[in-house]
C-alpha cells in the first residue's frame, strides 16, 4: 500500500507527523517533504495511478493542502479513502499519540 501524507509546513512534521507515521508497517508513505523543502511533484503523483490513499493532517490552514486533496477528487484517487487527521494537545507534558481525531472520507 502506497499512502502520500498531505500537510501544511506550519509545524514540526518530521517529527510530529513523520516520525509516527513511521512506527507503521507495511505502507509505503510518501513525504512530500523528508528530503527538501521544494513543491513536491504530487499531481503527477496522483496522475501515475500509484497511490491507494491520502492521508491529510488538517490541524494547520494551507492552500497547498486544499489544492492537492481537490486534484486527489477529481484525478485517479475516487476509489481511494482520505484520511483527515487533527493534531492532539498534550495534556502536562505527556506525549500521546499526536492526532486525537481520524476522519475517513471515501468516494
Amino acid at each position: 500500500m502506497r499512502i502520500y501524507v498531505s500537510h501544511s509546513r506550519s509545524f514540526d512534521f518530521k517529527v510530529e507527523l513523520y516520525q509516527p507515521l513511521r512506527l507503521i508497517s507495511g505502507i509505503e508513505w510518501v513525504f512530500p517533504h523528508e528530503e527538501s523543502e521544494e513543491a513536491y511533484p504530487v499531481l503527477e503523483l496522483i496522475r501515475s495511478g500509484t497511490l491507494n490513499s491520502i492521508i491529510a493532517e488538517v490541524s494547520f490552514p494551507s492552500t497547498g493542502q486544499g489544492i492537492e486533496l481537490g486534484w486527489a477528487f477529481l484525478l485517479n484517487l475516487r476509489q481511494a479513502t482520505i484520511a483527515y487527521l487533527f493534531k492532539q494537545f498534550k495534556a502536562a507534558g505527556i506525549p500521546r499519540f499526536p492526532f486525537q481525531a481520524v476522519f475517513l472520507h471515501r468516494h
